[in-house]
């Protein structure tokens, strides 16, 4: 066929290849007069393929619009004549009837030396592949089963696609503050090669390696647990002693209590609601309310504060009962808002947020009366209860298309909540029934019994797992908790904390569904349960250490001698690489959002988030960096709107903050963005340490640049163990830095001060100046 690469001479016609790491893109577009049905799907015509038959849906499809497919190999086996070639169709995948006989794709696949390495079980020799080869051909405009065909141009090439698509440029270690190194020796070789070759087993804070039950105590292991026991800069927990039990003792709610207290508030007649506001609140906390709904800002959205309590000054019950008289009374106006609690460390700030674009849906969609029901049980928070609405119809829409698209426009809002097509109802209006998808609040659980585990996962982000089991065991979101981040490419083994609402054979069914649901493309597994009746939630930091077990591949001769340096002159312990995610004009993009967000750059934070990085996307880079400019807003979200539907996807936060803020935004508008997003906190607080570790890595190659590697007046070191913290002292004398080592060194880190605490400050060290 005219168009069509070769295949690789590489690659045999009669082979049985399994693809890992390999995405397939390219774009369908319906030439037909009609859309094509929901059913409609891109299927192979021709091959035998061990691993099922995999289809892409194209539901839907307009006449003359475009869709992007792509198709992830990592789990497909191919064999049989033509397996290096691949054939598609439209079929109809109820009927599996070819609705375009023209509409046919063949892609030829190739694979280059780097991700052949990446390849196992690799029959036939693919050890001189070199450029990959692919295109994708459309049949030309003329139809017909025997028109020519004609090549797409400017196609992502498959095989290499991947690699561009999810793994942008890394930033260079220079430019992440790694300079200096103790030794020069290099040992060559690749890491991660296989997800067997790195492997990460944490050290709880008890001193002990994080392993199943039934594993054989390695000898590593054994070092560093009895190293722990030997150390005497941090106080381990023993958990047999301290908290464990076979049992979680002690009661909780699900949060019904707190949602009784919330309707005691918005029962009360709209007289007492006021009084009730200003008792607890001040006397003029009602006339802010009222200025705030009736002001412009209702009409735009936005967040007023009403009031910051001491904390201790309201207990769980009379919150939420403020919060219930406070959406009394501002319902009472007749604009549907949100009631924000946030807690810091000292106080607990109530306020108010209007959100614009979700008020204007629901008004699209149901009479104002039940817009407020609707807000009214979400801000009531987490319950048993169901809410029964009336949703206008829309033309010939079906009842599924209605509630869908009713759903799509509240989800990023609502969360947690799901909505089912109820029975009954009058022409031209479809009832539904809103109930929770979680069964208890924060609150009631904050001092709840806990299980503490261990959790063994593979090729799986550690917020995946999270998410994934809060949402099976219908916890609130943020419940479970861990002690530190693990990578997604390797075997690591961790301890993670859980409420105590359900059994352990409850969390090891949950978390076979979850392995279920990654279909092979990970794996996650649970063990060693123990309950700490103390309520004691592991957070960010709360561990000794990690054993890392790491296999390169590829080293030069003498790597081993040179290896063993390593145990007498150490090594600088830099932040790696992975924290630092991808680059733009040089620069590490999370170190620059982090820079941003502690600044309090919002806007700048906000826009380089939202900034397309993809090289798919990398024709919209020209939309991006003229907005920059501009600030049109319109005019970018105009354009944007005219690419296919799967890159308006990907660019799914570009647009959003588009739409948001709209032209020549200020700095205000986008802190209200920030709300109105729903961004993930998990990257919230990621930004921050990507650039408090970038901070720490120029320290410590300016310190070893400057210093050397004795200890120096000046220097902060570690002299005992102190709560939870190591205690620092600052040396005074050249004399007196004689008594340590390079090793008793330590550098001072941003953001590790907790509740109040500052061991920087507390040895001395003019943290401000610094």
């Amino acid at each position: 066929m005219n168009g069509l690469d070769p295949p690789p001479q590489s690659i045999s016609l009669e082979c049985k290849q399994r693809f890992a790491d390999i995405d397939i893109v390219g774009y369908v577009k319906n030439r037909g007069s009609r859309r094509w049905p929901e059913t409609a799907a891109l299927q192979f015509c021709h091959g035998r393929y061990d691993g099922g038959c995999p289809r892409l849906h194209l539901a839907g499809l307009q006449p003359g619009e475009v869709a992007q497919v792509v198709l992830d190999l990592r789990n497909l086996t191919v064999s049989g004549e033509g397996a290096d070639h691949m054939v598609w169709c439209i079929i109809n995948s109820d009927t599996g009837e070819v609705l375009d006989p023209t509409q046919l794709i063949e892609v030829a696949i190739g694979f280059t030396a780097s991700n052949a390495g990446d390849l196992p079980d690799v029959e036939g020799d693919v050890s001189d592949a070199s450029s990959p080869h692919s295109s994708f051909i459309f049949p030309s405009e003329s139809g017909g089963s025997d028109s020519s065909w004609m090549d797409c141009g400017n196609i992502p090439t498959a095989g290499k696609q991947k690699a561009a698509r999810t793994n942008p440029k890394a930033p260079s270690p220079e430019s992440v503050g790694v300079t200096e190194f103790i030794g020069n020796e290099r040992i060559g070789g690749a890491l991660k090669t296989h997800v067997r070759d790195f492997q990460v087993r944490e050290v709880g804070i008890d001193g002990k390696v994080a392993r199943m039950s039934g594993e054989f105590l390695l000898k590593s292991w054994a070092v560093v647990e009895r190293a722990m026991t030997k150390q005497n800069m941090h106080e381990l927990h023993d958990f047999d002693e301290e908290a464990a039990s076979e049992s979680p003792s002690g009661t909780w709610d699900s949060g019904q209590d707190l949602a009784s207290s919330f309707r005691q508030g918005y029962d009360m007649s709209l007289r007492e609601t006021e009084v009730f506001i200003r008792g607890r609140c001040g006397p003029d906390a009602v006339d802010k309310i009222e200025r705030f709904v009736k002001s412009q800002r209702a009409v735009r959205g936005g967040y007023a504060l009403i009031i910051s309590l001491p904390k201790g000054s309201l207990d769980h019950g009379d919150l939420f009962q403020l919060k219930g008289a406070m959406l009394k009374k501002a319902l009472s106006c007749k604009v549907p808002v949100f009631i924000a609690t946030k807690f810091t460390r000292e106080n607990v700030e109530v306020g108010l947020v209007i959100n614009a674009k979700l008020n204007a849906h629901l008004r699209s969609y149901m009479s104002e009366d039940d817009g407020q029901q609707l807000i009214r049980f979400f801000v009531a928070g987490y319950s048993s209860e169901t809410l029964t609405l009336t949703l206008r119809t829309r033309g010939h829409y079906s009842d599924e298309d209605i509630l869908d698209r009713f759903v799509e426009g509240t989800k990023s809002t609502l969360r947690d909540l799901e909505f089912d097509v109820s029975n009954g109802g009058e022409a031209k209006s479809l009832l539904v029934q809103a109930r929770w998808t979680r069964e208890h609040t924060q609150l009631s659980l904050s001092r709840t019994p806990r299980w503490r585990f261990v959790l063994e996962k593979q090729n799986v982000e550690l917020q995946t797992f999270l998410l994934g089991l809060e949402r099976q065991l219908r916890l609130p979101r943020d419940s479970v908790h861990y002690a530190g981040l693990k990578d997604k490419r390797g075997i690591t083994h961790q301890f993670i904390s859980a409420p105590a609402t359900h059994s352990e054979a409850q969390i090891r069914a949950a978390v076979e569904q979850l392995n279920e649901d990654l279909a092979g493309t990970g794996s996650v597994r649970v063990d060693n349960f123990q309950v700490d009746n103390t309520g004691r939630k592991l957070r960010s930091g709360m561990l000794m250490g990690n054993w890392f077990g790491l296999r390169i591949r590829g080293v030069c001769e003498g790597a081993s001698q040179k290896l063993k340096s390593l145990q007498t002159v150490g090594f600088i312990n830099y932040f790696g690489m992975q924290r630092f995610g991808f680059e733009v004009d040089g620069a590490s993009v999370p170190v620059l959002i982090g820079g941003a967000l502690l600044a309090g750059d919002i806007k700048m934070a906000l826009q380089l988030w939202a900034r397309p990085s993809d090289s798919n996307t990398a024709f919209a880079r020209d939309m991006y960096e003229e907005w920059m400019r501009d600030g049109r807003a319109t005019k970018a979200l105009q354009r944007l709107k005219t690419l296919p539907r799967p890159i308006q996807e990907k660019l799914k936060l570009w647009k959003e903050l588009l739409e948001y803020v709209g032209d020549d935004a200020d700095e205000p508008k986008y802190r209200e963005a920030v709300k109105h997003l729903n961004l993930p906190k998990a990257m919230l607080h990621l930004f921050p340490t990507a650039y408090s570790a970038c901070l720490w890595n120029r320290l410590a190659s300016r310190r070893i640049r400057d210093g050397g590697l004795c200890v120096r007046a000046g220097d902060l070191v570690a002299v005992g163990a102190g709560d939870n913290f190591e205690k620092l002292k600052r040396v005074e004398s050249d004399e007196e830095a004689c008594q340590y080592t390079i090793n008793d060194i330590r550098l001072p880190q941003l953001g590790l001060q907790r509740e109040g605490i500052c061991r920087v400050s507390d040895a001395g060290v003019d943290v401000q100046k610094l």
